[in-house]
């Protein structure tokens, strides 16, 4: 698998969780829901997609877990929410309108409401390059769409 140093990527396909960090993706599965299971808690999280659908989806089952989750559909209203909802996750499309992912995802990390929360970027954009523009821009994890919802839910229990 292709991954840009120092990024965590995760192939989220329904074969399974392919990780860099293990050669046997089901014992990386199994040893991540086992420890998922141990250490869930629970977050604020602010999704950002400008397809209004799978936002909705999303927040939709990270609220099923019990986190608290606002949505935005744009960079500058995401922007704005920061400030309000104080999130310590956030879930960023790279493919939004009015200003990409990694453009948001840099002005977040300036902000200090923002400045250490965890970015992740999901995202259908996989090519090693893309990899590349997350680490630069602050992304913490880089996920593939279609994503396994529990794969997500695990990703987010294990967060720091």
């Amino acid at each position: 698998m292709l991954q840009a140093p120092g990024i965590k990527r995760f192939n989220l396909s329904t074969t399974g969780l392919n990780s860099p960090y293990d050669d046997n993706p089901i014992n990386y599965f199994l040893g991540l829901k086992i420890t998922a299971i141990m250490t869930k808690k629970q977050r604020r999280i602010l999704v950002v997609d400008d397809n209004e659908d799978s936002a909705e989806v999303t927040a939709i089952l990270l609220r099923s877990e019990g986190h608290e989750v606002i949505v935005a559909h744009t960079g500058p209203d995401a922007i704005k929410q920061v400030s309000v909802a104080l999130p310590d996750v956030l879930l960023l499309d790279i493919g939004l309108p009015d200003m990409d992912g990694y453009d948001l995802a840099r002005q977040l990390r300036k902000l200090p409401e923002t400045r250490h929360a965890v970015l992740i970027a999901l995202t259908g954009y996989g090519r090693p390059e893309d990899l590349q523009q997350s680490k630069i821009a602050g992304f913490d994890h880089h996920l593939l769409k279609p994503i396994e919802p529990s794969a997500l839910i695990d990703l987010i229990a294990l967060l720091r």
